[in-house]
């Protein structure tokens, strides 16, 4: 990624981690929605390389993000929806897989815990029965908002929502959850 576009850099250490568990999730006719996405097109290109088979919706709140998915993802398949996470313009149980990729404190920093919540809610809401989610989470100490907000704060929410498996997974830059076979409670 040119520092020069994207202003600084995202973590592409860990993209065998993303890789493995976009692959646990691949089924046929494949929904991938991330969330919060930024210029970051680490999930577009991981599924042109794994699956033929697959649509990819990048949500963010900013036009500009969306563009640069689009023109980064190279000959990866972009839609882009400008929307807020917490307000997901998708029918009930449409999604096989919600990605929160660098997502939370973005979120945490715009829209508060509240707005995490939301938004987490938001993805349950529109993700099929049996689904998937992926957060991933980098801790810097000139972010506050890195700071404020954990992957077991993000689980320990989710356990009082759904039954699902829960796998937690430390990379080199960035710890990583994946939560599979999601069944919402009530």
């Amino acid at each position: 990624m040119p520092q020069e576009i994207y202003s600084h850099w995202y973590n592409w250490t860990d993209l065998n981690i993303l890789e493995t568990l976009l692959r646990r999730c691949n089924r046929p006719d494949l929904l991938v929605v991330e969330v919060a996405t930024g210029p970051n097109v680490a999930v577009p290109l991981v599924l042109k390389r794994i699956t033929s088979s697959y649509r990819y919706v990048a949500l963010d709140i900013e036009k500009a993000h969306i563009q640069l998915q689009k023109e980064g993802g190279g000959t990866a398949n972009v839609e882009g929806v400008i929307g807020d996470a917490a307000h997901l313009p998708f029918r009930h149980g449409c999604a096989d897989v919600f990605v929160f990729h660098h997502a939370i404190d973005d979120i945490l920093e715009t829209r508060g815990f509240e707005g995490v919540k939301a938004s987490i809610e938001e993805a349950l809401r529109t993700l099929k029965a049996g689904g998937f989610m992926i957060f991933s989470h980098s801790v810097f100490s000139y972010d506050a908002y890195t700071l404020n907000i954990s992957l077991s704060d993000v689980q320990a929410f989710l356990q009082n929502r759904i039954s699902g498996c829960f796998r937690g997974i430390q990379g080199s830059r960035q710890d990583w959850l994946l939560v599979e076979d999601i069944r919402v409670h009530g």
